[in-house]
This record gives C-alpha cells, sequence and structure tokens, in this order.
C-alpha cells in the first residue's frame, strides 16, 4: 500500500527539518543560557564594587573624625588597608595629609575600589 512514487523521499526531508529544528533551538538555548551566565556575574560584580566603595567611604568617615586609625581590618569578604600620607603641596601651617582606603577581595587579594580624601594634620 504505497501511496505514491515521491512518497519516501519526502519523509526523508521531515526527518532533515525536525533535525535541523532541533540544531537551531540547541544554539539558541546555549546562547541564552550565555546570557543569563554572563548577567548574573555582572549583578554579582556590581554588588561587590558597590560594598567596597561602601566600606571604603565609611573608613574615609572615620579618619576624618579620628586621629588614631586602623592600618586595616576586614569586613565580611572585604579586606581594607589604610593610608596616611603627608599631601604634597605647599606647606601652609599644620599642612595637610592625604588619608587613601583601599579595599580588597579577602579570597584573591584583588583590589575592589580605592578613595581617597584630604584633612588637616594634627
Amino acid at each position: 500500500m504505497r501511496a505514491g512514487p515521491g512518497r519516501d523521499s519526502e519523509s526523508g526531508y521531515a526527518l532533515m527539518d525536525a533535525m535541523v529544528a532541533l540544531a537551531i533551538l540547541a544554539v539558541m538555548m546555549g546562547l541564552f543560557f550565555e546570557v543569563v551566565t554572563t548577567t548574573l556575574a555582572a549583578r554579582r560584580h556590581a554588588a561587590e564594587s558597590r560594598r567596597a566603595v561602601l566600606v571604603a567611604q565609611s573608613q574615609l568617615a572615620v579618619a576624618q573624625a579620628r586621629r588614631d586609625l586602623a592600618a586595616s581590618g576586614q569586613d565580611g569578604a572585604l579586606v581594607w588597608r589604610t593610608a596616611v600620607e603627608p599631601y604634597p603641596g605647599q606647606p601652609n601651617g599644620r599642612g595637610l595629609e592625604q588619608v587613601t582606603v583601599t579595599v580588597l577581595d579577602v579570597q584573591t587579594g584583588r583590589p575592589l575600589t580605592a578613595l581617597a580624601t584630604l584633612r588637616l594634620a594634627r
């Protein structure tokens, strides 16, 4: 019970069409997975950077209020270091000091941010 002479060749094309459609679907799913992974990594990096800036700003505020600063410390997964150096410029009586806070990732030691400010030398 054959339908006609061209029937077998048409079923082969249908199988080929299905395989091409599955290949296209697999490529699209791979691209979607890559986009989602990249987005999540960017969000994690942004949150980490935001937290590092907040830690640095907090330590700069402490540096403005107090003379005796801790040289370093840890806040969760972040390590911060404070450096106080004379500000290079014209001496003007008491002078200025440059306070720099560097925040690093505790696991990798990679610097995340560094903020600096000036204060009157005491």
